[in-house]
């Protein structure tokens, strides 16, 4: 988190996982597509970033959370 390379001031290592659904239909040959985004899949408790001050101070992330979509195509 600073420029000394102290091991103690390092983050640790994380693995997120994220799914993404896309879905079309049409109706009267206009296209409807339905979307779905899943961030973070297994609620994942990580920290991406932080800084020393007067001690670590981090930044925890967002747990699972969910996007949800539609868009139609006018022609």
């Amino acid at each position: 988190m600073d420029n000394t390379h102290a091991e103690n001031l390092k983050l640790p290592d994380y693995f997120l996982a994220d799914f993404n659904a896309k879905y079309t239909l049409n109706l009267n040959r206009t296209p409807v597509d339905f979307k779905l985004l899943v961030n973070n899949l297994f609620n994942k408790k990580y920290v991406n970033n932080g800084y020393v001050w007067d001690g670590p101070i981090y930044f925890s992330q967002a747990g699972i959370n969910f996007l949800f979509g539609m868009s139609i195509l006018f022609q």
